[in-house]
């Protein structure tokens, strides 16, 4: 984890701002479900979650996403069969 993670601490440490209580407070979403739907995903191997326009086109963008990629890493879904794959796919057009 050392020769792959960067500001894992920090991030370890940011976190505990914010407990489900004050999420819930935030957000308006009750803590149980908030503590429910984290404890879904921990606990799911493998699995995965998708984002598009809904999350694309908000102006809080970009820490929506990096939180989707925070949560992808720290269940360990990410790059495992089954779970988050990362495509360096793409097309060019010579045409």
């Amino acid at each position: 984890m050392n020769k792959w993670t960067y500001g894992f601490d920090e991030l370890r440490m940011r976190v505990q701002d914010y407990p489900p209580n004050k999420v819930a407070e935030i957000t308006w979403i009750p803590e149980g479900k908030i503590v429910e739907a984290a404890r879904l995903y921990a606990n799911s191997k493998p699995a995965s979650m998708q984002w598009g326009v809904a999350i694309e086109q908000s102006k809080e963008c970009v820490s929506t996403i990096q939180a989707i990629i925070y949560l992808w890493a720290l269940t360990g879904n990410l790059d495992i069969p089954g779970g988050q794959s990362i495509s360096g796919r793409f097309s060019i057009s010579t045409g």
